[in-house]
């Protein structure tokens, strides 16, 4: 006899937030070649394709976050595990959009002393000491 898929809820909604991140990320890749080719219209449709998955992804936190309010558990983030805490910043860094996770490494290599330059198409981090030294 063939084993039942688990059609609990928590599983379910996990396995769909990890599908919904898996197409956006695709979604990412179609996006930029849709770029470099200035296919406009493309690049609209998919960024609204991308819209759409962000409010799944959006609602899939939302209900877990009622979920687990219901069960007793805060979803402040100061009270969850750390395996719950990387799940909720992983959910929260595939919602943004390119512009609100600039802000996010900007601040990370601020707070590490760190620049990052795009150099010929490629990212290139450097140590903000090493540029004074340099500069003088």
């Amino acid at each position: 006899m063939a084993r039942r898929k688990n059609t609990d809820p928590e599983n379910v909604t996990a396995d769909r937030m990890t599908w919904i991140r898996a197409q956006m990320a695709t979604l990412g890749g179609d996006i930029a070649k849709a770029r470099k080719a200035g296919s406009w219209q493309a690049l609209s449709a998919l960024r609204r394709e991308l819209r759409a998955l962000r409010d799944q992804l959006d609602a899939g936190v939302a209900a877990a976050d009622e979920r687990k309010r219901k069960a007793g558990r805060s979803a402040d983030p100061a009270d969850m595990s750390p395996d719950e805490r990387a799940t909720l910043n992983a959910a929260d860094a595939a919602a943004c959009d390119d512009c609100d996770l600039e802000l996010y490494v900007g601040e990370w290599c601020r707070r590490n002393h760190l620049r990052l330059d795009v150099v010929g198409g490629e990212p290139r981090l450097s140590r903000e000491d090493t540029l004074r030294l340099v500069r003088g």
